[in-house]
């Protein structure tokens, strides 16, 4: 529905400023269930024709960027895998379709994320690198693809 919807286009803007509040409530950092519905409504939104959506890329990257690198610790490790999949799939549709008028942006995300492979050197967190290094190759590709 939201998809291709234009009445929906009212509304949109607070279903990303609800997502940005549930991303923010801690006692959904180990839902990666909660993750994966969050990126489907993003992924819905960035489909629809109807919406003008610069103004909310911001909050929208955020939101993915999030979602990559934080530290889930529960035992879903496969579905947290595919919730990181499906969030650096959803950036990097962003990023082509975008990144022309950001042209800084990646490689400024790029050394922000070469910090994040391992944020705590004792004990990293094995899926706060996978996200890391994927995003890094990500950005690779679409900027060797940009240029």
């Amino acid at each position: 529905m939201i998809e291709n919807e234009p009445g929906v286009v009212e509304i949109i803007p607070y279903i990303i400023e609800f997502l940005m509040k549930n991303l923010s409530n801690k006692q959904y950092f180990d839902q990666p269930k909660v993750h994966m519905i969050s990126l489907s409504y993003i992924d819905a939104i960035l489909k629809n024709p109807y919406f003008y959506i610069e103004p909310y890329l911001h909050q929208i990257i955020t939101l993915i960027l999030s979602i990559i690198l934080i530290e889930v610790n529960c035992n879903q490790i496969d579905l947290i895998i595919n919730v990181k999949d499906f969030a650096i799939s959803i950036l990097k549709k962003i990023f082509i379709k975008f990144e022309i008028k950001y042209p800084n942006f990646i490689i400024q995300l790029i050394n922000i994320f070469k910090q994040n492979i391992f944020p705590n050197k004792n004990n990293p967190n094995f899926l706060t690198c996978y996200g890391a290094i994927k995003v890094i190759l990500l950005f690779y590709f679409i900027n060797d693809f940009l240029i």
